[in-house]
């Protein structure tokens, strides 16, 4: 695509983010959740037998910001949902353990979420969802290298100073 297209693709895929993230804080407020820390607490739920977490592996995988990750483990674990031990290598690392509380309560928000998807994506064929999942992929892939080349444009003007 040589010239881009003056649409609303973007100001609507901010749109539906938000909206997801008001529909998933109603979902989740009966459980004391937000549609952050559910998203957290559903993760760590999901990886917990995989291996040990840390906060800077949730920053990865989630790809949110590591403020953001620090104040939903502060709001998890003031709520009974997580315990935070510091590391025995390196007092900043903090490893996150799951309490039972958050164990009983993996298949209530499992189910919760499944009913969700099952919502967004009605009338989605199969095709329809593998190419959304690509396209959204390939924007993703986008974003990184541009801000990869933003980041070496950076350097080397830094390098010429």
């Amino acid at each position: 695509m040589e010239e881009i297209r003056e649409d609303n693709i973007l100001r609507r895929m901010k749109k539906l983010s938000l909206l997801i993230s008001v529909k998933i804080d109603q979902i989740f407020m009966e459980n004391d959740l937000t549609a952050a820390q559910s998203e957290v607490l559903i993760f760590l739920l999901s990886e917990e037998a995989g291996q040990e977490m840390f906060s800077g592996d949730l920053h990865v995988e989630l790809g949110i910001s590591k403020a953001a990750v620090s104040m939903q483990l502060k709001k998890l674990r003031q709520k009974g949902y997580i315990i935070l031990q510091t590391s025995s290598g390196d007092d900043r690392l903090k490893h996150i353990r799951l309490t039972d509380k958050a164990r009983q309560m993996k298949q209530e928000l499992d189910g919760k979420m499944k009913a969700f998807m099952k919502g967004i994506y009605r009338g989605f064929s199969e095709a329809d969802y593998e190419q959304l999942s690509q396209l959204t992929d390939r924007m993703l892939e986008n974003l990184n290298a541009w801000e990869r080349t933003a980041g070496e444009r950076q350097k080397i003007q830094e390098a010429t100073l």
